[in-house]
């Protein structure tokens, strides 16, 4: 575990991103809605290192990471099933000639016999 007492002047220590307060035993990355008004007792190289410690991220920060990471995993899905549904450029010629795969001439050598 990674962590950096914090300096008497407040400031970052270099490569240790991530504020812990003490107070509440949380802690909060660069992109944390509170980051800039946290004072930290204690700097932490990554979120593992802050855990380990028995820090925890925030719940709104949680829960807001977990809902965007649904939201994403249904866009997936979504684009996915689009994908499958959807056939191909020569599906759509042979359709327009109205032609299907079973008029189409078998491959040499897999004709019946």
């Amino acid at each position: 575990m990674r962590h950096w007492a914090a300096p008497e002047d407040g400031s970052e220590p270099e490569g240790f991103p991530i504020k812990g307060n003490a107070d509440s035993m949380l802690y909060h990355t660069p992109d944390s809605p509170h980051y800039e008004q946290t004072v930290p007792e204690i700097w932490f190289a990554t979120e593992d290192d802050a855990e380990a410690a028995g820090y925890s991220k925030p719940k709104r920060q949680q829960e807001a990471e977990e809902k965007a990471a649904a939201a994403d995993e249904t866009n997936d899905d979504d684009a996915d099933e689009s994908a499958g549904a959807e056939g191909s450029a020569s599906d759509e010629a042979q359709a327009a000639r109205g032609e299907s795969e079973a008029d189409a001439e078998p491959a040499e050598g897999t004709e019946d016999k």
